[in-house]
Formats: C-alpha cells, sequence, structure tokens
C-alpha cells in the first residue's frame, strides 16, 4: 500500500468540522418550535405531587411563617426537579451536557438551597406591616339570620334569636345593632337601633330557599346608599344558615360582593348548623377578616355565635402570597410585591431546569419562557385572588404548575449528538493519521 496515497485515508480537514458545526447551527435555529412535550409533561405530573406533598408540609409546621412558605416552595421545587433530573438521566439527556452529570447534580442542589433562602426572605419582606394596623373593637352589630324551610328541623324552637338577645345583653345601652332574616328574600326584623330601644316579640317563619348572595348584596346596597346608616367604623356583621346557597352557581359567585365589604371595612363572621356550605361560609369569614364556626346542634348556637360575632380572626391583618389579602393601607404596595416576588422566584425555578436536564445551551428558552410563565402566574395570584375574588387555593395551584414547566427544545439533544460525534470523529482520524506518518516514518 502507498501509504503517500493520502486518498486512501480520506481525512477529514479542518473545513469538514466547521461544515458540521454550521450544519449543526442551521438545524438548532430551525428546532425552536420542536417543544419538547415529553420533559414538560414530567415536569407537570412532578408538580402536581410536589403541590400535594408541599402543602401537607406546609399545614403540618408550626413555625415563623415566612420560613414555613419558603420551606413550602423550596419541597415543590426539589419534587419538580428531581423528577425531572431522573428523567433526563434515565434518557441520557444529561450526557449531552456541557457540565459533568455530577457537576448538574451539585449546582441544582446548590440551586435549591438558593430557592429556599429567596423564597423565605421574599415572604418575610411581603409580611412585614410598614404602617401598624390594631384590632378596634366593633361599633355595630348586624345579625343575618337564615329563616329557610330547614329551619324548622334545625332549630325548630328558634335558639338563634335567643342566642342574639344573650349577646346583647353584654352590651351598653348605646350600643347599636340589627336583625334581619333571610330565606328567598330580606326581610328587616329590627332596623339598626341603640339596645335601649329594646326588640319587638318576633315570631320567625321558616319557609323557602337560602338565599345568601342576594342577602349579602341587600345589604351591602342598603349601606352605601345610606339606607343602612349608624353602623359606625368598625361593623362587624354575623352570618348564620344551615344549607347550601339557592342562588350561587358555577356562573354565580360573592367574591366581588365580598371584595366590596372589605373594601368597606365590613367584617363578616359566619356559623354553619348542620349540613351547611362550608366552603362558602369559610369565603365569606376568610375574605373579609371573620371567624368561621361549625356547629353539629342548635343546642351549640349561643355559644358558637357569641364567639364569631366577638371574635376576630387572626389572620385578618397578616398576609402571605397565596391568600387573599385584606384591602387595607399600602395595598398597591404589597401588590406589587406580590407580583415581583413570585415572578422572580419562578423565574429562579426555571433556571434550575437547565441543571436539571442538562440542557444548558437552552438558556434562551428557558429564561423567556420562565419569565413568561413567572409573570402569568404572579398576576393571576394579585388579580384573581385580590382583584376577582377567586378562590386562593385555586390560583395558587395555577401558579405551582406555571412555575413548574420546564420548557425546553427536543432537537437541541440530536444537535449536540451530531457535533459531539463530529467530534470524536475528526479526533480519532487525526490520531489515525498520525499512527500511520509514524510507522511510515519508523519503516
Amino acid at each position: 500500500m502507498d501509504f503517500n496515497d493520502t486518498n486512501e485515508f480520506d481525512l477529514p480537514d479542518d473545513n469538514y468540522f466547521e461544515e458540521v458545526k454550521q450544519t449543526s447551527f442551521n438545524r438548532t435555529s430551525q428546532s425552536h418550535k420542536q417543544f419538547d412535550y415529553k420533559t414538560l409533561i414530567v415536569s407537570m405530573i412532578a408538580s402536581i405531587v410536589g403541590m400535594i406533598i408541599s402543602n401537607k408540609v406546609y399545614n403540618s409546621l408550626d413555625i415563623w411563617r415566612p420560613l414555613a412558605i419558603g420551606i413550602r416552595i423550596f419541597v415543590f421545587v426539589c419534587i419538580v426537579m428531581i423528577g425531572v433530573f431522573v428523567y433526563s438521566w434515565i434518557n441520557g439527556n444529561l450526557s449531552f451536557s456541557n457540565l459533568s452529570i455530577g457537576m448538574n447534580a451539585g449546582l441544582l442542589a446548590v440551586g435549591l438551597i438558593v430557592v429556599l433562602l429567596v423564597s423565605t426572605l421574599f415572604e418575610g419582606i411581603y409580611e412585614i406591616d410598614f404602617v401598624a394596623n390594631t384590632y378596634t373593637e366593633p361599633t355595630s352589630y348586624v345579625f343575618i339570620i337564615d329563616n329557610s324551610g330547614s329551619m324548622s328541623t334545625n332549630d325548630p324552637d328558634a335558639l338563634r334569636y335567643t342566642a342574639i338577645e344573650d349577646i346583647i345583653s353584654n352590651k351598653d345601652d348605646t350600643f347599636p345593632y340589627a336583625i334581619y332574616s333571610f330565606n328567598d328574600s330580606v326581610t328587616c326584623i329590627r332596623e339598626l337601633a341603640a339596645k335601649s330601644e329594646g326588640l319587638d316579640d318576633y315570631e320567625p317563619v321558616n319557609s323557602g330557599g337560602t338565599a345568601i348572595k342576594e342577602t349579602l348584596q341587600q345589604l351591602l346596597s342598603d349601606y352605601k346608599d345610606g339606607t343602612l346608616t349608624g353602623l359606625g367604623d368598625h361593623p362587624k356583621f354575623l352570618l348564620l344558615s344551615d344549607g347550601y346557597a339557592t342562588d350561587i352557581g358555577i356562573f354565580s359567585n360573592v367574591s366581588s360582593t365580598l371584595k366590596s365589604y372589605a373594601k368597606s371595612n365590613i367584617v363578616i363572621s359566619t356559623v354553619g348548623l348542620g349540613e351547611t356550605d362550608e366552603d362558602l361560609m369559610q369565603q365569606i369569614a376568610l375574605s373579609t377578616g371573620g371567624v368561621y364556626i361549625d356547629i353539629d346542634g342548635a343546642s351549640d348556637l349561643e355559644s358558637a355565635m357569641a364567639t364569631a360575632i366577638t371574635d376576630t380572626s387572626d389572620e385578618l391583618y397578616k398576609r402571605h402570597f397565596f391568600k387573599y389579602r385584606h384591602v387595607l393601607s399600602l395595598d398597591s404596595l404589597y401588590a406589587l410585591m406580590r407580583i415581583i416576588f413570585t415572578t422572580m422566584i419562578g423565574l429562579l425555578i426555571s433556571i434550575l431546569s437547565l441543571f436539571a436536564t442538562g440542557r444548558d445551551n437552552d438558556k434562551k428558552i428557558v429564561i423567556i419562557s420562565g419569565m413568561i410563565t413567572s409573570l402569568i402566574g404572579s398576576l393571576l395570584l394579585e388579580i384573581g385572588i385580590n382583584k376577582l375574588g377567586l378562590p386562593a387555593s385555586i390560583m395558587s395551584i395555577l401558579y405551582f404548575l406555571l412555575v413548574g414547566a420546564v420548557c425546553i427544545n427536543h432537537e437541541t439533544i440530536e444537535t449536540n449528538y451530531h457535533l459531539k460525534k463530529a467530534e470524536h470523529r475528526k479526533t480519532k482520524d487525526k490520531m489515525s493519521s498520525i499512527t500511520f506518518d509514524d510507522d511510515f516514518m519508523g519503516g
């Protein structure tokens, strides 16, 4: 064999690798729309599992709340990133990273600690009361009592009205209170007036449905148009019901009405008797800063109503990222902080996916998609919970699903594979060329 005949070896020149590299670049530029749906699905499944577990962990914690929120987010991110990391490892995706698998795992671990620290810090800042808010004794009481047909069974002796008299007996003669009853409509039993004006005998007639939404809207309307006056600066409402609202459905809720109550600084506490709509009663109380008490029988009405009307939720002047924020001083500042802080946390989570997937050359799509999903999730938290009055639990789920989504390209892996294969082939061919040259010179 003539070793001088280089055509026999077909050795690649420098242009060979450049052509492969350029081809790789062209394929990469065309692969942005070839989305990696499998990794996205894995991240979504991991996000659901992470939400369930992190929520249980959070509910079991009795520690400083910013740290508890930080741990909640930390546990969620751990589960999502570990799930994506394991999936990427099994499928060999991590081998295409410029970093080793161990280095990816190490950076991911450091990033998770950063998430814990940043989340705790941001939540701590968000919970700071820049203006002191102190509890103020109610200036008036308004009792809103269910007189629907089911009350004939649940409270046949009208103990709910006896409870009102006992509650008022402890107040000064000048203290104002009113009593309203409701079924299919609202009835004023006692107009707002001082205790000294007494209470006329009243025999409740139990019939009809449970129009809770209409009742709350009517009283709010009376307050705004001046029909219901004399409440003072800090009125306290008590809503008692024994069933489900007959005027609230899938496309009808009281969120906007409750928001107006909160803006008007009217607190509503609720008492549920028997088989009541606990979700609705809790929503009414939590959205306005009241307390919700659930009882099984009428014999507990007096103590339950007394507690509900006199107590105020410990959460009235407290806030965290994933709950309704009562409209108090500097509300716009707190709204902006929630949006900025939760967006930054979401973006940090997205960046961690670079190490969980080994796609360190996918920085552009990860950062852009992370910024978009995090911002959308943050806006859902703020606008959905505080502006639209939607359930905080639903908005929190949407936020975690969005920030837990791992958005990367699929073709990038194949491109890197061909590029690395070309590098390996070039190195091997050059080594072969050197070996043959040595043999030839030695001969």
